[in-house]
């Protein structure tokens, strides 16, 4: 394999007080990506109080800062989103916003991080936010993983417990809280540990600078105060069995610490190449499909290969791993010199912060001053296997070739529907009431021939996208003879997202999209002719029945551009009081949140979880928080209306040409027809007061919705 030329379009750059940051610049789109890393995760908190760190994380995010609001409040009051994640060696805080909020929000985030109140009773609420949290994981595949860890890791390793804290740690007087957290933070959220990526559009010059102003003083002489990284693995390579409702192996292999410090181009062009189809021959006859995954949580010194394939493939796939070893060793090599980093994907935000995460693992890595383990980038030549024991062997039937009568007709669209910014070629088709089954490494098939492929199953059925930049009617042909269709898998994760999905519109017959008629002319048959075969599927839940309620308040209304621009504006205006209203006044339970499904017909729900007791009370204070907050709305949209494009549209703006594809998509699905980012500036006289009140006050405009969990 020839290397790769170096194309990397973030500049790094060393900052004020030894940190760190990635800076990238985009004019395309007005909008600004950020996110700060801290070297501080799971493995730096004491002890004696597992979920320290992400304590931490959760009050600095929702306690007053000097406005007297929180972080959170601020930044969506700004018109951007914010959200953070702790893990292993590293916390994180991540938003999207106006690039004309920048500098604000800057302001807030160093007062935030930097000067924090620690508010005795946000710690009290966000603890038994936290314990929630550990109470909806119990029994996932997640935490199934960290059990499997633990077996094959040294008592200092992530995986041997979970750190994500629950009432039993963290369980005391805030008080005794507020100390622990203090000495932590001081101990840990210093410049020497911080790593910032930005995407904006603006000068490099320009954003270094504004983050220069944003940290903090610190001599960058000062080494940071930081638990030494000594190997975590136990010497001896073993399989572990782990129960679950799906069938896959994933594969560790840990990495020289040296090694992931000084080489993380390396590794995240060697995980894309991978990626793109570099084991698809080894794999072939064996696996389903395959992901590799750089610094995957709970194992953030390892490259891990996770291969989905049948019960009876897996010992078969054991013996194999020296093979898959060199071949990832001959894609190491190839990368030594010259990286590839894409950025054409989905998410241009989510590209940056990936990209800022490992950068700053390989800052955190290099402090520690580890040897090498082993030879190259690969500390072991033999992988530590996670087996993921399947409950039903038959899920990975292969279908029969035989066509079948076509049960439905196909709806086919031709054309950019006056789309800008689509790939040079594109595909995309939904099945209703059924998941389309792809053959075996499908999606790595398509990556060695240059065709990107994305796939969604919803609760009313499952859809695929392929984009490229030639012709896609021949490959994914091939594909689609070889695909079958499979009853839906039952719901899983937590209620308030089943009953969000449950109102997104969608087809109730198939649908095609394409750049082109030749291209239709070849898939619809196909799509209309997939054969069934019927897989029972196991619904995934909690160990334990949740004692706790997830009520959801909805109102919906025709698709118009008006009802979709108003809606549309009152989640973005909603969402920060509304959860601080319900979750930190209310103390109703670590879910709050209002949404805006687009579609015709078009809603916007809120959304609370409480106790089973509390469910009269809670209705009472939901629908009284709705009314006080739609008659501001109203009051301030009467001098404001029209908006303009960017205030409806919010951070929904596609900065991609897959981003595009997939926006139309939606649209295609929701019958809306416009993405929500393409609908003109309304008109003055398309906000009519009296008529908003009329609707809001129609009962049959409103549901409640109410679910166990």
């Amino acid at each position: 394999m020839a290397p790769l030329t170096l194309t990397s379009p973030y500049t790094l750059a060393a900052l004020k007080g030894g940190a760190q940051g990635l800076f990238h610049t985009r004019q395309s789109t007005p909008l600004v990506h950020i996110i700060i890393v801290v070297g501080a995760g799971y493995l730096d908190e004491p002890e004696s109080i597992p979920g320290l760190a992400h304590l931490l994380e959760h009050v600095l995010l929702t306690q007053p800062v000097e406005q007297g609001s929180s972080l959170l409040t601020l930044t969506e009051q700004l018109g951007g989103k914010l959200n953070a994640r702790t893990d292993d060696l590293m916390t994180d805080i991540h938003a999207s916003l106006p690039a004309g909020s920048l500098s604000q929000f800057l302001t807030y985030l160093h007062q935030a991080l930097f000067a924090p109140r620690f508010d005795e009773d946000t710690i009290a609420s966000e603890s038994a936010a936290i314990d929630a949290e550990y109470q909806a994981r119990l029994g996932t595949p997640a935490m199934r993983r960290l059990a499997g860890l633990q077996t094959l890791s040294e008592a200092t390793h992530p995986g041997a417990f979970c750190h994500h804290g629950s009432c039993r740690s963290l369980g005391r007087p805030p008080e005794t809280l507020k100390d622990e957290l203090k000495h932590f933070h001081s101990r840990c959220y210093t410049p020497s540990r911080i790593s910032v990526g930005l995407s904006a559009p603006l000068p490099r010059v320009q954003q270094q600078a504004l983050i220069d102003a944003f940290l903090p003083s610190d001599d960058p002489s000062t080494s940071p105060d930081t638990k030494p990284l000594s190997r975590r693995w136990r010497p001896i390579a073993q399989p572990v069995e782990i129960e679950g409702p799906a069938s896959s192996v994933e594969l560790l292999w840990p990495l020289a610490a040296a090694g992931l410090a000084h080489n993380m181009e390396v590794l995240k062009a060697s995980e894309q190449a991978l990626n793109a189809g570099a084991l698809t021959e080894l794999l072939v006859d064996v696996a389903d499909d395959y992901e590799v995954t750089l610094c995957p949580s709970g194992a953030t010194d390892t490259l891990a290969v996770t291969v989905h394939l049948p019960a009876d493939k897996q010992r078969e796939l054991l013996t194999r791993s020296a093979g898959i070893t060199q071949v990832i060793n001959r894609v190491l090599e190839a990368h030594t010199d010259r990286a590839l980093v894409t950025v054409d994907r989905p998410s241009l935000a989510e590209w940056l912060f990936t990209q800022t995460r490992q950068q700053a693992l390989a800052q955190r890595f290099g402090a520690t001053g580890s040897e090498i383990s082993g030879p190259g980038l690969l500390a072991n030549q033999f992988p530590y296997a996670l087996l993921t024991m399947p409950l039903d062997a038959k899920a990975h039937k292969v279908a029969t070739q035989n066509p079948t009568t076509p049960s439905a007709s196909v709806i086919s669209k031709v054309g950019d529907s006056g789309g800008t910014g689509l790939p040079a070629h594109w595909l995309a088709c939904f099945y209703p009431e059924r998941k389309i089954a792809l053959p075996a490494l499908a999606q790595k098939h398509l990556a060695a021939q240059g065709i990107g492929l994305l796939q969604h199953t919803t609760a009313h059925g499952s859809w695929l996208c392929a984009h490229g930049e030639q012709p896609l009617a021949n490959a994914l042909s091939q594909i689609m003879l070889k695909a079958w269709l499979t009853p839906l898998p039952a719901p899983t994760g937590l209620q308030a997202h089943r009953l969000l999905a449950e109102l997104t519109p969608s087809p109730a017959m198939p649908l095609l999209w394409t750049d082109s008629t030749e291209a239709a002319r070849a898939l619809s048959p196909l799509l209309a002719a997939l054969p069934e075969v019927p897989t029972p599927c196991t619904a995934e839940g909690p160990a334990t029945p949740s004692q706790r309620v997830t009520l959801m308040r909805t109102l919906t209304l025709p698709g118009s551009t008006t009802h979709r621009q108003v809606m549309a504006f009152a989640a973005k205006r909603h969402s920060a009081p509304f959860f601080h209203t319900m979750r930190q006044t209310h103390q109703l339970g670590y879910i709050a949140a209002v949404r805006f499904i687009d579609g015709d017909p078009a809603s916007v729900a809120y959304i609370v979880q409480c106790s089973q007791a509390d469910i009269a009370q809670a209705k009472l204070l939901i629908q009284e928080e709705i009314d006080r907050l739609w008659a501001q709305l109203l009051t301030d949209l009467a001098a404001e209306w029209p908006l303009s494009r960017q205030e409806f549209t919010g951070l929904d703006i596609p900065e991609t040409p897959t981003a595009v594809l997939v926006a139309h998509w939606h649209a295609h699905l929701n019958a809306s027809h416009t993405p929500l980012y393409q609908l003109s500036r309304p008109a003055p006289s398309s906000f009519l007061v009296d008529d908003w009140r009329r609707w809001l006050a129609d009962p049959d405009l409103w549901t409640w919705w109410q679910r166990a969990g």
